[in-house]
């Protein structure tokens, strides 16, 4: 039987990835769109 703890670690560590490169990239959208209407 795997702990609970086992799960929940990965998918917090996945998630954490997933926003940093969510925020990465609408970053990076809202700089380009700033740039072109410039």
């Amino acid at each position: 039987m795997i702990g609970r703890d086992q799960m929940i670690l990965p998918a917090m560590i996945t998630f954490m990835v997933l926003m940093i490169l969510l925020f990465d990239a609408s970053l990076s959208f809202i700089m380009f769109l700033t740039g072109k209407m410039m």
